[in-house]
């Protein structure tokens, strides 16, 4: 049983080992020793650089622009007159439209507030109102701008107000991330060999899916996503190529998802980071995922009981050895002893005999 143990600990470890070597031969491209991490952001995606981790983007997922929208029509009215407003995509049950100048860059400041438009919601369907466009306090570029009671969504479209000045955009003196950003990394979906494999340490499928919401009221162009992943904040395995955002919505949120494949062994944390640059302050997430190959512990664990077994195994049989020879070289002296002694009494007893 123990020897039984001890094989299958060994052929489990040989398994993985093997697993690792075999994707590794089958899964390796052209690889580049330079193992120099690239600084996050960067303003083009680059290539894997390191052959412990290789990006897969057989199954990309295409980019997706989700989130709440506002169409404005006619978008060229006069103040005082009525245009449609049409919002869709708000989870919200109530929201707040409002007319806004200078681009709504300093937020409620550039609205015209008192005369905002409170509207009631069906979540997730499209939903219209009759508003009359009046003149916010500030000067154009003017949008109208939809909020949700949490402020937490947002929607915002141009409008041009006849007759209202226009004037240089101003932003506030200060201000704080102008984009939300995650970041999330999970296990692909395998299949039978696919699930064993990660279990025995070998190459691990990951599907790592970044997602970038645009917090303001004005539409974001330049915008550029980096990724990498590493063992913590100051390892690098690979980088991980993302898509160039397109033009940005406000309250919109771009999302993509690649497949990422990371190489053999793979054990322990896996620190995911994304850095979102080309809008105000770059934006820096991360996700930690934890990997433990099951199978791969279990048959190190077994391996080393079932040797530690054999190791104690020998000893215990050299010991027992050594005292056999013992107990039968001092049966030996003994029996030696013993005709010795036994001869000098057979002459005595010879000798009156021989007179």
């Amino acid at each position: 049983m123990k020897r039984l143990l001890l094989v299958a600990g060994i052929a489990l470890a040989l398994c993985g080992a093997t697993a690792c070597s075999s994707a590794d031969r089958d899964e390796a491209a052209s690889s580049v020793t330079d193992t120099t991490p690239t600084l996050l952001p960067v303003d083009e995606p680059t290539d894997p650089t390191d052959t412990v981790a290789e990006v897969v983007v057989a199954t990309p997922g295409a980019p997706t622009v989700t989130g709440p929208s506002v169409i404005v029509e006619p978008n060229v009215v006069k103040p005082g007159e009525r245009a449609m407003i049409t919002v869709a995509g708000f989870e919200a049950h109530l929201i707040t439209i409002s007319i806004c100048g200078n681009e709504a860059r300093r937020g409620s400041a550039d609205c015209n507030m008192p005369q905002s438009q409170g509207m009631g919601l069906t979540a997730g369907k499209p939903s219209g109102i009759a508003l009359v466009i009046n003149e916010p306090d500030v000067t154009c570029p003017c949008i109208v701008r939809v909020t949700s009671d949490g402020s937490d969504e947002i929607a915002a479209a141009p409008i041009t107000i006849t007759g209202h000045p226009v004037g240089p955009v101003v932003d506030p003196p200060t201000f704080g991330d102008l984009v939300a950003v995650k970041i999330q990394a999970e296990e692909a979906q395998k299949s039978l060999w696919g699930h064993i494999r990660p279990e025995l340490g070998g190459p691990t499928p990951y599907d790592v899916t970044v997602s970038v919401k645009n917090l303001t009221t004005t539409t974001m162009y330049n915008l550029r996503v980096s990724a990498a992943v590493g063992h913590d904040e100051n390892d690098y395995l690979s980088d991980i190529a993302f898509d160039v955002p397109e033009a940005l919505p406000p309250g919109q949120t771009w999302t993509q998802t690649v497949r990422a494949v990371v190489k053999a062994p793979v054990f322990g944390t896996l620190l995911w980071r994304a850095a979102v640059s080309g809008a105000g302050p770059t934006v820096y997430v991360q996700d930690r995922v934890e990997h433990r190959p099951l199978l791969l512990m279990i048959g190190s664990l077994a391996a080393i009981v079932g040797l530690f077994t054999v190791i104690i195994r020998a000893l215990v049989r050299r010991h027992i050895r050594i005292e056999q020879r013992r107990l039968a070289e001092l049966e030996a002296l003994n029996t030696e002893a013993a005709a010795l002694s036994e001869a000098p009494m057979a002459t005595m007893q010879q000798e009156p005999v021989n007179a």
